[in-house]
């Protein structure tokens, strides 16, 4: 008995797609994600060196130019550059992307101290 077979690929693409798509989706934003933290993170290395020799004002105006640039639009940063009595200081960076789902996109938050 011969089966008839024709169409079978087609409907295993039509039922296989949504899920290519979404795991494509994920991964993408998951690099995203990854790209965004480790240009901030050099980013607020760079602020902390800045700061040594500069206001932090001017510091943290410079760190959030540069953050700007990289974020896609909706999302939003703050940058936070603040001197210890003792001569160190600590930047506070937080970024929230903005992928079209706020709830279930938690910030990025990267604090280091020099």
């Amino acid at each position: 008995m011969k089966l008839n077979r024709k169409g079978q690929g087609l409907v295993e693409t039509v039922l296989s797609l949504p899920l290519v798509i979404l795991v494509v989706t994920g991964i993408v934003i998951l690099l995203h994600r990854s790209l965004i933290f480790h240009i901030a993170d050099y980013q607020a290395h760079e602020a902390l060196i800045c700061s040594q020799s500069e206001s932090t004002h001017f510091c943290e105006q410079e760190l959030q130019n540069r953050l700007r640039k990289i974020l896609l639009s909706g999302s939003t940063s703050s940058a936070l550059i603040t001197r210890s009595l003792r001569g160190g200081n600590q930047v506070t960076v937080t970024i929230l992307l903005n992928h079209g789902w706020k709830d279930i996109s938690p910030p990025i938050e990267i604090k280091k101290s020099l």
